[in-house]
């Protein structure tokens, strides 16, 4: 040190603790990611596939009995539960600007495009399990103008009701207490050096209260589905019983619940990103095969089966024609 120069350093003897840290983004592991990617990916192709199915043949006995124009909604409502999966993957897992990570924050899980996803598939399942309820089981009491009310434009109406609540619902959410993107810095010690990690997430002031009630709003729904599911097992039809829609109602409620809770668990004990991301992801995602498995695949398999077999087509119609004739016989001889 002198006066006129300050003080002198020699750098290749002077030590110096550092400054700084090396910070560390937590995000969701790229093979985590990858696989929900690709397991959201296929459910799309599969339900697409379905839902091509579904239109084009339309007039197929178990399609139509599964009210084909209903069943519109539902693979909507999958498609949105599938882009809220792929949107919070995005958001979990690649590094971005935190006002874009804000505004996907409020288009995921509990906001708009998840929610309106759940209510169109919950609305459309409950709503022709509802008409069969009427149709089936309290026919003999509304037997005059039951049609008219069972029809599916009304039903549609119904479904479209139940979705504007929701959308309106989580828009004034966004509106009076919007997600925003926000991180959280922890030291981790590495032997003798620190560094510091960044956990990001999305919160919101009044989160829990939010989210209790649009749950409870679905979880009224779900409950009328049970109650319409197990009325309608008596059914003897089969082409509008409902065995596997009473599997699929308990199903729901129990991915629903369970996976709900220990997500919630996860949030509040702050565990690992992966573990979070993990949960959530799975439910989405399991719910939709779900569906897939026990929603939208019966009615369209004797299609595929006549696709795959058409001669065993050819002699169910020649045996039809044949019970025709026969009966026409009998009513004429007598």
């Amino acid at each position: 040190y002198t006066a006129f120069d300050g003080i002198q350093i020699d750098p290749d003897i002077a030590v110096f603790v550092p400054a700084g840290f090396n910070e560390t983004l937590i995000l969701v592991s790229l093979p985590l990611a990858g696989v929900v990617i690709a397991v959201d990916v296929i459910g799309a192709l599969l339900v697409l596939g379905i839902h091509i199915m579904n239109t084009a043949y339309r007039d197929h006995k178990t399609i139509k009995a599964s009210s084909s124009r209903l069943n519109h909604f539902a693979y909507i409502g999958c498609y949105l539960i599938l882009l809220a999966t792929l949107l919070y993957t995005i958001t979990e897992t690649f590094s971005f600007s935190m006002p874009s990570k804000s505004i996907l924050c409020n288009a995921f899980p509990f906001s708009l495009i998840h929610v309106v996803g759940l209510t169109l598939v919950f609305g459309a399942v409950t709503a022709k399990t509802w008409r069969l309820y009427k149709i089936f089981i309290r026919s003999q009491k509304l037997r005059s103008g039951y049609n008219a009310a069972m029809s599916d434009g009304v039903l549609a109406v119904l479904i479209m009701i139940l979705v504007v609540i929701v959308a309106g619902f989580c828009t004034a959410w966004t509106v009076l207490d919007p997600y925003i993107r926000n991180n959280t810095k922890f030291f981790v010690s590495s032997g003798s050096s620190l560094s510091v990690s960044i956990k990001e997430s999305c919160r919101c002031k009044y989160q829990v209260q939010w989210i209790a009630s649009i749950t409870a709003f679905e979880t009224i729904i779900i409950m009328l589905l049970v109650y319409l599911a197990i009325s309608t097992r008596t059914i003897k039809k089969k082409e509008f019983q409902t065995r596997s829609i009473t599997v699929l109602a308990y199903l729901l409620t129990l991915t629903t619940s369970v996976g709900g809770v220990i997500y919630l668990i996860t949030v509040v004990v702050e565990a690992g990103v992966n573990t979070s991301y993990g949960i959530l992801a799975s439910v989405l995602i399991v719910m939709v095969y779900l569906c897939i498995a026990l929603f939208f695949i019966p009615p369209v398999l004797p299609v595929i089966d006549d696709l795959l077999h058409p001669h065993r087509r050819r002699i169910k119609t020649q045996m039809t024609i044949r019970t025709f004739i026969r009966a026409e016989a009998v009513g004429t001889r007598q």
